[in-house]
């Protein structure tokens, strides 16, 4: 069984209306990810959510009235509109999609503010493994009114404490993350005040088990 893993920052109701909520890129973040099968036969694909306890939730169905766990053809693909699942609460989330052939996936989230200006929007792709270090070559804190989004999710099967080092101009300022649950999802969290990186604006980022 094969699984690609993300982090999603997720706001929704049962109504499918965004609301406000502490957001990192505006008032209202939303996610959505695609689901393509790049193997030879037909795929079983099943996706799961962990919030950021790591409690696991499989909704079924998924948006659409799609079945959790569905099918894809060879070359087939799906997106899932987080905030189009009926049974999903509000919350943040990362997600593992586990599936029996080769598949691949990309996340996308948007960022908006309640009058529905999108102040963020952002792709990225889904990872079959993890690493026990792992580096970022550029970070921005308030760097001419953008900040970087970070955030760590558990790959392995215990829980774990992740230690991340941001390091600009020769100094490093260093966050711990501790009891990160097998799948849960946790942000990078902001710069200390007076730390390297909030004086600076720009580094790197450096995330250890």
């Amino acid at each position: 069984m094969k699984k690609f893993r993300l982090a999603l920052f997720v706001v929704l109701t049962l109504a499918l209306a965004a609301v406000s909520a502490n957001a990192q890129l505006g008032d209202v973040d939303n996610s959505s990810f695609t689901v393509q099968n790049v193997g030879d036969g037909q795929a079983a694909v099943l996706v799961t959510f962990y919030n950021e306890n790591g409690v696991a939730y499989t909704p079924d169905p998924l948006n659409a009235g799609k079945p959790n766990p569905f099918t894809l053809d060879p070359g087939a693909s799906f997106e899932v509109y987080v905030p189009g699942i009926p049974a999903l609460a509000d919350g943040r989330y990362s997600v593992v999609i586990s599936s029996d052939q080769e598949i691949v996936a990309i996340a996308n989230l948007i960022g908006q503010n309640t009058a529905g200006t999108v102040f963020y929007n952002g792709s990225y792709s889904g990872m079959s493994a993890g690493a026990e270090s792992v580096y970022l070559p550029s970070i921005v804190y308030e760097y001419y009114n953008w900040n970087s989004l970070v955030s760590i999710q558990n790959a392995g099967s215990a829980a774990t404490d992740v230690t991340v080092t941001y390091t600009c101009a020769g100094s490093t300022a260093v966050h711990t993350k501790t009891n990160l649950q097998p799948g849960a999802l946790r942000s990078g969290g902001e710069p200390a005040s007076g730390s390297a990186l909030e004086l600076q604006r720009v580094g790197f980022g450096r995330f250890d088990r």
